[in-house]
């Protein structure tokens, strides 16, 4: 492990955290603009939508022009204006617009880092990707406790105001830490959209709705449940602490036994998992109370576990499908798109919950897992590298 990937985990911390702003936002905002949850979905789904158009762009600039490190900057600038645009927010609309710029930020850094992982570590991609996501994984679990914190504490305008001060620090501590790594891609971008490489999309975006459906309506299921907005948030992160061992074990073990067969069994396990959280927290659980409460957090830190396996599997795979370079562009195209799939599923969600109530919209999600294992399935049994 060296020092410098340790750097890069820092700032993928910072901008992932940025990435889960809006769900702990949820029952604040609803509780301010009174929209339904089919509308808090639309909120969700605003950042995947323009990340799945533009992220393969972005990707393919920065790979054709050797750009990745201004790339990167730029995407921790727009962090903080997308923050300062929420917290003066006065309408829904106004919500539409912020959740807009936050998702153009977040369509900068994955694809990038990747690509920097990909050039740095050519023998232990998974392993090295893996070390990487758990900035991931520590980004999604301080994420719910200190945006839901700050917002009971100040109110969401100036929680959002307050949480567009790091984002700078991140644009001056991204461009002290990288070099451009040499070398420009082949000129193309459709030439870099391989069959794999859309299976592989298919795959994350089906992973990605699993996880999306529940984990953005996490916290507002808990104060549904009863507790504070700071105690939803607390017991969200508990959860997602899961994602810490998960993603370097994935990663290790796509480096052993292959990326395909790790997507496989991931998206098996998600399935389970799915099942087992729908059904602690339905009127047949043999849960009540605090042991219901408990028994949810469980069965999500697995639900997070479980998918947390795939996240550096499938960015390093897709770099190791691309065709002439075009990493950034691959990469791009299944995280950008992928997470746009997974984006639908906040508002279809939400839609479920409107009309029959929250075990049914989650358990829902466990068709999409077992979806994504039988398309995981078709991928090339492509060795590790």
């Amino acid at each position: 492990m060296t020092l410098w990937l340790l750097g890069l985990t820092a700032g993928h911390t910072l901008n992932d955290l940025y990435g889960q702003v809006l769900p702990p936002l949820l029952p604040a905002l609803r509780a301010a603009f009174g929209f339904t949850y089919f509308q808090g979905g639309i909120l969700a789904f605003t950042a995947g939508g323009i990340s799945a158009a533009l992220q393969p762009v972005v990707g393919y600039v920065a790979d054709r022009r050797g750009a990745r490190r201004p790339v990167l900057a730029l995407g921790f600038l727009l962090y903080g204006l997308g923050m300062l645009s929420l917290s003066l927010a006065g309408s829904y609309t106004g919500l539409l617009l912020a959740a807009a710029v936050l998702a153009l930020a977040s369509t900068t850094y994955h694809p990038q880092a990747t690509t920097l992982i990909a050039h740095r570590f050519p023998q232990a991609r998974g392993w090295a990707s893996g070390i990487h996501g758990i900035g991931n994984s520590i980004g999604f679990a301080l994420a719910p406790i200190i945006v839901a914190t700050l917002a009971e504490r100040l109110g969401w305008q100036q929680a959002s105001l307050l949480l567009a001060l790091p984002a700078a620090f991140g644009a001056v501590y991204i461009w002290a830490l990288v070099r451009e790594p040499r070398g420009r891609s082949e000129p193309g971008l459709l030439a870099g959209i391989t069959r794999p490489l859309i299976l592989l999309t298919a795959v994350h975006g089906l992973i990605g709705t699993a996880g999306i459906g529940i984990f953005t309506w996490l916290p507002t299921y808990f104060v549904h449940l009863g507790r504070s907005l700071s105690g939803a948030g607390l017991l969200t992160a508990i959860a997602l602490t899961a994602g810490t061992p998960a993603q370097p074990l994935g990663g290790a073990i796509s480096d052993r036994f292959g990326r395909r067969n790790l997507l496989v069994w991931a998206c098996l396990a998600l399935t389970v998992a799915v099942i087992l959280f729908a059904a602690a927290g339905s009127d047949l659980s043999p849960f009540a109370g605090a042991a219901q409460i408990a028994a949810l957090v469980a069965c999500a830190f697995a639900v997070q576990f479980a998918t947390s396996l795939t996240p550096p599997v499938a960015l390093v795979y897709a770099a190791e499908l691309a065709p002439g370079g075009r990493s950034g562009t691959a990469v791009g195209l299944m995280w950008g798109v992928g997470i746009a799939v997974g984006a639908l599923a906040a508002p279809l969600t939400g839609i479920l919950i409107d009309v029959a109530g929250f075990t049914p919209a989650f358990l829902s999600m466990a068709g999409a897992a077992l979806l994504g294992a039988i398309v995981a399935r078709r991928l090339p049994r492509r060795p590790a590298r």
